[in-house]
């Protein structure tokens, strides 16, 4: 026998207990609301670090005002500090987006291509340089031996030239044993009796002065309202010396003696000149700042020296009334060679004798480390013109 329930279904809860669930939020609105909570949720900080903060370096409780500085104090250090992390991070990333950009710009068909062409610029250079190798082979004894003949013959421009031609194959093939030295040598002396001023030293200083002193004369009285000075005494002479002497080469036989170096002029020599030019016997004073005369070992006492070089100004020196000659200094060399030596018309004497000329020379030669090749033939000594 069965009995059934009097309501064999439940009773419905009561409404009052139904709770209504919250809608879930979205997941985007969850996130928001999360930024937002940790954006707005106060930082906690310990009792016992906020303590500290609030104290100075001695320990002692910072006042308002000193808190207050302190905390923006750290805030501007908070901000430079991520400035400049940013400033970093931009600096290395336009340095890498420049090195990606120029790897991939040379891809292995311009890589080929840019290798190919140094490979073809090396070999057209290294075969100019054997050609021009091979040409300096064949040229030099030719040279070297035609320039001595015609310097021998007296056909001095010849001589200079087919020279000058071996110093270059010589220069080229990167000979410094004492004969290429000496072919060098002999080729100065050629290109200096070449190329020999117009005028000899002497005479040209006559003519400087003549120059200067018709410049004092027609120089107007001084006008102390002018507001520019006269030109100087020498204008019209330093016109005059560029145009026709500047470059030419002279050869003297005098005392030179060192001068005290400085910190621009390491090698200063001075050339006693004991002419005093002119009626009012102006002094000179002949500069020769060469650097083959350290070979010698001059020292502040004048020793005899043959020597050449260029003429590289002269000027008269108003306020210590007078003159300044200066020879150039890269070109100055000593003289060796004997023949070549009386090319230049220096006749001998009882008081200058060839015996003095030759043991000179020869000291030189063993200075600077190079040998005559010329041969001592006796030759017609042309005399210097009187005066």
């Amino acid at each position: 026998m069965f009995v059934l329930p009097r309501d064999p279904y439940p009773a419905p809860p009561d409404a009052e207990r139904i709770k209504k669930k919250p809608k879930p939020k979205s997941k985007s609105r969850r996130q928001n609301g999360s930024e937002a909570e940790a954006d707005s949720a106060p930082v906690r900080v310990s009792r016992h670090k906020r303590r500290r903060e609030q104290q100075d370096g001695g320990g002692n409780p910072l006042t308002t005002a000193a808190s207050a500085t302190s905390s923006a104090f750290l805030a501007a250090a908070g901000t430079v500090g991520r400035a400049t992390r940013g400033a970093a991070h931009g600096t290395a990333s336009a340095a890498t987006r420049t090195a990606r950009g120029f790897i991939a710009f040379w891809t292995p068909l311009k890589l080929t291509a840019l290798g190919t062409c140094v490979l073809l610029v090396a070999m057209a250079f290294w075969m100019i340089r054997s050609r021009q190798i091979e040409q300096a082979e064949r040229d030099l004894n030719p040279a070297i031996e035609e320039g001595l003949a015609a310097l021998q013959d007296g056909d001095i421009p010849t001589a200079a030239a087919r020279l000058q031609t071996a110093v270059a194959a010589l220069d080229l093939l990167g000979n410094r044993d004492r004969h290429s030295d000496s072919v060098r040598q002999v080729s100065r002396e050629a290109t200096a009796l070449n190329g020999l001023a117009s005028e000899t030293l002497f005479r040209l200083l006559e003519e400087a002065d003549e120059y200067v002193d018709k410049a004092a004369q027609e120089r107007p009285e001084p006008d102390p309202e002018a507001d520019e000075p006269p030109p100087p005494l020498d204008a019209a002479w330093v016109n005059r010396f560029g145009g026709l002497y500047q470059g030419g080469w002279v050869v003297m036989e005098a005392p030179v003696r060192r001068l005290k170096p400085t910190d621009t002029e390491p090698h200063r020599y001075e050339v006693e000149f004991p002419i005093r030019i002119g009626s009012d016997e102006r002094p000179v004073e002949l500069r020769a700042d060469f650097t083959a005369f350290e070979a010698l070992g001059l020292a502040d006492a004048p020793r005899t020296v043959v020597f050449g070089g260029k003429l590289q100004s002269c000027r008269y020196l108003e306020d210590e009334q007078r003159f300044q000659v200066r020879l150039e200094p890269s070109s100055g060399f000593v003289w060796v060679n004997l023949p070549t030596y009386r090319r230049l018309g220096f006749g001998f004497n009882d008081w200058h004798r060839e015996e003095q000329i030759r043991a000179l020379l020869t000291e030189q030669s063993h200075a600077i480390n190079a040998e005559p090749l010329l041969k001592e033939e006796p030759v017609e000594t042309p005399q210097l013109p009187a005066g």
